[in-house]
């Protein structure tokens, strides 16, 4: 099941399905019950190339972030097949990082690098290396906590 301590940290339901792009499909989560809910039914693979564009990076990139083999990735895409409740739990914690994030810098783009970047408090590995499992989204998810909020205009 999805990470409720790490989903629950978030105010807005809704902006993680923004991000995911399944609010035009119709999915209405209220809390991180209904998330837990949306995992289990398993989340359409548009949800792949929504969170790629989102992250800005390639496919490949986005499969390792999410300990995802690219046959099986890539075959998922093509066969436009549901994601299991492994993979679904992934993307929604990634999106619910990637939500956090956004309130922790100025702009969207400062947000994404760094995930990409080394990170001491990481011990010199970059947040993309360690949120496919819970323990290191968990960390990351603590050290964004830790950041004060930017005000967006």
């Amino acid at each position: 099941l999805p990470s409720e301590e790490c989903i629950m940290r978030y105010d807005n339901i809704a902006q993680i399905l923004h991000v995911l792009g399944l609010e035009k499909e119709g999915h209405r989560a209220q809390n991180a019950l209904g998330l837990m809910d949306l995992a289990r039914e398993g989340l359409p693979p548009t949800v792949l190339s929504r969170l790629q564009e989102q992250f800005n990076t390639t496919e490949v990139k986005l499969f390792e972030m999410m300990g995802l083999a690219k046959r099986t990735g890539f075959r998922i895409i093509s066969e436009r097949q549901r994601l299991g409740l492994g993979p679904s739990d992934t993307v929604l914690r990634l999106a619910s990082l990637l939500c956090l994030a956004r309130t922790r810098f100025k702009t969207d783009e400062e947000a994404r690098y760094w995930f990409f970047m080394p990170q001491v408090a990481l011990a010199g590995q970059a947040a993309t290396d360690l949120v496919r499992y819970d323990v290191g989204a968990r960390l990351v998810d603590e050290i964004l906590e830790r950041l004060p909020p930017v005000p967006r205009p």
